[in-house]
């Protein structure tokens, strides 16, 4: 099954191909979670936010419950110093969220953006839902219910406990590769799957950084 998902998805999305994926996941109805590990631009939210509609509509029109996006999928990585001498993209990513929230249906959107917190910036994940926003959980995260699903959220590499029951635990991060990076934090994420002995779900960014 997850042979013949992969196969679809690495070619060009027809409506003709949302219509035979819809048709292959619809035995699975109830907790169906995607990840959509896009290649953000840093600082060009116009473009960050048509890949992140593009794939909530994908998600809606395949029936997901839920698209999980990675941290800060909305303005990139690396945006706190640009953020703290240009704060006016912090407003301008919210007017963006905003926006890409009108768009949402039944589907759950978890979607990494920035917001000010004091004099600190503060990467953090919207809850989208219905056609708003339900929720946002801050750098520290947080739980959420979906459709009768309680998800721990994580953001970042502050692996820190949820301090609740949680049925399934989810990470939206952004890390960069170095070595030993991927090792370390696997086994931070799978302690802590362990402990609440629960399902992980681990979405990073993929690409680079190289339009700084």
């Amino acid at each position: 099954m997850s042979d013949k998902i992969y196969e679809i998805l690495e070619k060009e999305i027809t409506k003709e191909k949302e219509n035979e994926l819809k048709k292959l996941l619809e035995p699975y109805k109830g907790g169906l979670a995607g990840i959509a590990q896009i290649n953000p631009i840093v600082g060009d939210l116009e473009y960050n936010s048509k890949k992140i509609v593009q794939h909530i509509n994908l998600a809606q029109n395949i029936g997901l419950d839920t698209v999980i996006f990675p941290e800060l999928a909305l303005t990139g990585v690396l945006i706190e110093d640009i953020a703290k001498r240009h704060p006016f993209i912090v407003d301008e990513n919210l007017k963006w969220l905003n926006e890409i929230s009108k768009i949402t249906k039944k589907t759950t959107a978890i979607v990494g953006f920035i917001e000010k917190n004091g004099d600190e910036f503060c990467n953090s994940v919207a809850i989208l839902s219905d056609g708003k926003i339900q929720n946002i959980l801050g750098k520290s995260g947080g739980s959420v219910v979906i459709n009768g699903i309680k998800y721990g959220i994580l953001i970042g590499d502050d692996c820190s406990d949820i301090n609740d029951d949680i049925d399934v635990l989810i990470n939206c991060s952004a890390s960069e590769s170095r070595t030993n990076k991927e090792q370390i934090k696997h086994g931070i994420l799978s302690f802590t799957a362990k402990k609440y002995g629960v399902p992980l779900i681990y979405v990073n960014q993929v690409g680079a950084n190289d339009s700084l």
